[in-house]
């Protein structure tokens, strides 16, 4: 059976497989998944890529966008990646380490491999290095091909007619123009880079990553940041500009050009993107739909998800069942959606029900209750759409811990007081709004370097009163609070 690791779907993170793999593992996939998020959130065609993404779920009629963007890009992507991946494993255990990955790839792997093929002579130079080098040496060469990359993915897409990208004929049209193509597709011009790059190095006898950048790429310099910031709000305007005129006859414009306008330049710090990293476990249960509540006597969750249309929760959750359309639409207006989760039998029972309909469930049901945060009023303590009192409710943040920040601290409670749950590879922050109220945020052993530095800092405004080690999700414990956050993990990753 192949496992998944990890994967980066254009989104604002990455995710990763707490469930099958070692810290050592998990790392490494951080790291190939994190260069997936650099190249797209720093790059010409990556915000491209990214901005489509979101704009099918509102009108897919140019769906063959996203398929032959990530066509086009992924060899860049995945090269890259995977290059990255063997320096650190260089830098943790030196080149025969990396010589077995390569090999691995090489007769297990041959797609991964085929990837790496056009970087092997760069590899290759890691081997020239005298061992107390090693790690310097690494993170140049890590350098140079991340550049190469980025500089491939940042052609001037503007330069283009939206016609060009408006049918799956005329793109195919454009790709066979040699003449015109060669200088825009991405593993085009990536290949010209990495032998202009070999050939410098040849020249200088050197790896050193500022030289041999500035002789390869003409315009290449340091970053700047304030002068890249306004290169990559440029170079997103322009992308914005080619969708509005893709989509100008769409009988979805209104909400593209409203969903364009929120979208916004970012810049990340390099040294803190993997914090941007989700755990998943690649799981899922089966699905049904019910007309009407029925509560069963199964271990699992009652999950209010709320208003299933609104356009932020379909663009942004992780966990949707179906997909936005017409007939959807009428079924599911002016209704709530409530999912009950049966771990026994692994299957999520999905329920479309009016607000009274609703309080009565809430009060009624037995299983813990969580929601997701995107539908709880932290200011008034209420769940939107429901006026029903509660014992205990659980409130699911998904978001990566960065965006989880900002919420946390919005919540009106001076003396925020919260604990911090240890499985093996999976943690959870549990934040005590009220006496009946707990927030919760799932997140990687990656993450909590930068969150005590967060709370040392008063970045992040908590006070963590314990750190509980959980001694398995399937394991019953003497604190009630472990006992129902072992039931809601194995819920909401559908374990």
């Amino acid at each position: 059976m192949t496992h998944l690791y990890g994967v980066y779907e254009n989104d604002n993170f990455t995710q990763i497989n707490f469930t099958i793999s070692t810290n050592d593992e998990m790392d490494s996939t951080i790291i190939h998944e994190d260069i997936h998020f650099k190249l797209t959130q720093g790059t010409t065609w990556g915000n491209f890529a990214y901005c489509l993404k979101k704009i099918n779920y509102i009108d897919n009629v140019h769906d063959h966008l996203t398929k032959n963007i990530h066509k086009h890009t992924q060899r860049v992507h995945e090269a890259t990646a995977v290059f990255i991946e063997l320096m650190h494993e260089v830098i943790k255990n030196g080149t025969l380490a990396s010589d077995d990955k390569i090999n691995n790839l090489r007769s297990y792997n041959t797609e991964y491999y085929k990837y790496l093929k056009p970087l092997i002579l760069i590899y290759e130079l890691i081997k020239t290095v005298p061992n107390k080098e090693l790690k310097n040496s690494a993170c140049k060469l890590s350098t140079i091909v991340f550049s190469l990359a980025e500089d491939s993915l940042n052609t001037n897409i503007g330069s283009l007619s939206h016609e060009v990208f408006k049918s799956e004929k005329n793109f195919k049209k454009f790709i066979s123009n040699g003449d015109i193509s060669v200088d825009i597709l991405p593993f085009s011009v990536f290949k010209k880079n990495i032998k202009k790059c070999l050939e410098v190095i040849n020249n200088e006898q050197s790896i050193d990553s500022d030289i041999i950048l500035t002789k390869t790429l003409n315009h290449w310099q340091k970053k700047d940041f304030k002068e890249y910031e306004k290169y990559r709000i440029k170079e997103l305007n322009e992308v914005k500009e080619i969708i509005k005129k893709i989509y100008s006859d769409s009988s979805s414009i209104s909400e593209i050009l409203s969903y364009l306008d929120s979208v916004e330049s970012k810049t990340i710090n390099i040294e803190e993107s993997m914090n941007y990293a989700l755990p998943n476990s690649f799981t899922k249960y089966k699905y049904k739909m019910s007309e009407k509540y029925i509560e069963n006597d199964r271990l699992g969750i009652l999950f209010y998800f709320g208003d299933y249309l609104d356009i932020k929760n379909i663009m942004s959750n992780r966990y949707l069942l179906f997909k936005k359309d017409k007939q959807l639409e009428n079924i599911l207006k002016n209704k709530i959606t409530l999912f009950q989760f049966d771990v026994q039998n692994k299957e999520i029972i999905a329920g479309f029900y009016d607000k009274f309909s609703v309080n009565h469930v809430i009060s009624a049901t037995k299983k813990p209750i969580v929601v997701q945060y995107k539908a709880f009023d932290f200011k008034t303590h209420k769940i939107f759409n429901s006026s029903v009192s509660f014992k205990r409710i659980y409130i699911y943040c998904d978001r990566t811990y960065p965006k989880a920040i900002e919420i946390i601290n919005s919540i009106d409670n001076e003396k925020l007081s919260g604990q911090i749950i240890k499985y093996e590879n999976l943690l959870v922050l549990v934040v005590k709004v009220s006496d009946s109220i707990m927030f919760f945020l799932p997140f990687l052993h990656i993450v909590l370097k930068k969150l005590w530095e967060d709370i040392e800092n008063n970045k992040l405004r908590i006070n963590i009163e314990k750190v509980i080690y959980s001694t398995g999700l399937d394991k019953t414990n003497e604190d009630f609070l472990v006992n129902d956050m072992n039931l809601i993990i194995r819920s909401i990753f559908q374990l």
